[in-house]
């Protein structure tokens, strides 16, 4: 596997620790950045091609820097997402979280 110093790593994943774990790993690549995220997705597939959400609706991501407020790179991150049709996406002070 090849990383680009560029790399951006957005884990969405369950679990307290995950975050860290994550932001160890990519600094020990020397390459590479790790960004801090959450999802509310709660969904199964209702028929082959509809998903049904039942949390959110729509459904939504949250991330942003492990510190400090929203940088270049997480508005790259986010200009992606938000092409994502019938998601939700905000970029953030991650130190700041708070659901909206």
């Amino acid at each position: 596997m090849s990383f680009h110093f560029l790399t951006k790593v957005l884990p969405l994943q369950n679990g307290v620790e995950g975050l860290s774990t994550i932001k160890e790993i990519v600094s020990s690549w020397g390459k590479g950045h790790a960004l801090a995220g959450c999802c509310n997705i709660v969904s199964a597939i209702a028929e082959p091609g509809h998903i049904k959400h039942w949390a959110a609706n729509p459904p939504y991501i949250t991330f942003g820097e492990f510190s400090g407020a929203p940088t270049e790179r997480t508005q790259q991150v986010k200009a992606i997402l938000d092409a994502t049709p019938g998601m939700e996406v905000w970029a953030i002070a991650w130190g700041g979280l708070s659901y909206p």
